[in-house]
């Protein structure tokens, strides 16, 4: 035990160093003695590459020796690995053999992936009473997810009948330990007074919290029309906190101020100060911000064309895996290429 936890600790480099060699070399040591503990830690080295070599395989083949040995968490890491966006019946029933084990010893993570999974229906199937049963048994212990979920079955009437007030009383919980999910259905809650009395600087502070979690994000990403379903009373003081935290350094709002001003959301219609914004978000390495930098100097958007300078924010985009920028990044190519045959024999573009 003692060589697990202390294998654990360099692994986690919270009570002494990080030393992922040295984190290893113990966790070895305890497997030899057939550690539960021992085979847990290594198993997780393995899926995360902590001082070895990232090998699903090996995360399996040494959580099973520690679920065999009856570890609780093993036997839940084990269940969730084999969750998959192409589930094989093998998979469902390693999930069904091995989480109801981890929850039946009363791991919470457990209690909540089996009510997400019942009310989900596909891995096993759906027991919308079971499912309502474990989540609020893993929300009473206080997993935060588990309140989210059950907060929102609350809110939508999923496998309850709708309860504005409970849908509060969790999402609330959930909030405060830091789902920006619920930060952002809480704000609403406060804005609309659904389930607690209407407080609108409530509503705000937590929408600033959902924001800074980058929550906010891909609701502008999918265009100003995604924020106007739950805030089109509210678009000048979004706005202002908005530009409160971009002015404050935020990369997120300052992307996000950007993306206001190109649609005249709560502000006045500005491409050139859009442009600004983004390139103050892209500095700092926000990979959204770096595309439309990008793509408006591309087209000329508020700043003037240059697709050299162009071509060097998207490939940055297009390595932070912004699939959009590669497309305009290839469509570059193929245009450069064109204009190339169509010159005389023997001449470059001005370009090369």
């Amino acid at each position: 035990m003692a060589q697990s936890t202390l294998g654990f600790a360099l692994l986690e480099g919270k009570n002494l160093p990080q030393n992922y060699v040295e984190a290893i070399d113990w966790l070895r040591k305890a497997v030899t003695q057939d550690s539960p503990e021992g085979q847990y830690y290594l198993a997780l080295a393995y899926v995360n590459g902590w001082g070895v070599e990232r090998d699903v395989a090996q995360f399996r083949h040494w959580m099973e020796k520690a679920a065999l040995q009856g570890l609780a968490d093993a036997q839940c890491e084990l269940g969730l690995s084999y969750i998959s966006k192409e589930p094989t019946v093998e998979g469902n029933a390693k999930i069904s053999y091995w989480l109801p084990k981890a929850r039946d010893q009363g791991q919470v993570k457990a209690e909540f992936f089996w009510g997400a999974l019942l009310l989900e229906g596909e891995t096993i199937s759906r027991d919308a009473t079971e499912a309502i049963r474990w989540l609020r048994k893993a929300a009473d212990r206080g997993y935060a997810q588990a309140q989210y979920n059950l907060a929102t079955a609350y809110l939508k009437g999923i496998a309850v009948n709708k309860d504005p007030m409970q849908s509060f009383y969790w999402m609330e919980k959930a909030a405060e330990q830091g789902v920006s999910d619920a930060q952002y259905h809480l704000a609403l809650a406060y804005k609309r007074g659904d389930g607690t009395p209407q407080d609108m600087e409530k509503a705000l502070s937590w929408l600033r919290k959902a924001a800074g979690q980058g929550h906010l994000q891909p609701k502008f990403e999918r265009g100003i029309s995604a924020l106007d379903e739950d805030l089109k009373q509210d678009r000048l003081e979004v706005a202002h906190w908005v530009e409160e935290m971009a002015n404050a350094g935020n990369s997120i709002a300052q992307c996000c101020f950007g993306n206001l001003q190109t649609e005249g959301w709560g502000v006045e219609k500005d491409w050139a100060k859009a442009n600004s914004w983004w390139r103050k978000s892209a500095e700092q390495k926000f990979p959204p911000a770096e595309f439309y930098v990008g793509l408006s100097l591309y087209y000329g958007e508020g700043i003037p064309k240059d697709h050299k300078e162009a071509a060097g924010w998207l490939r940055s985009a297009a390595n932070h895996n912004i699939k959009a920028a590669q497309t305009l990044l290839t469509q570059m190519e193929n245009q450069r290429i064109d204009r190339e045959d169509t010159l005389p024999k023997g001449k470059k573009h001005e370009s090369q």
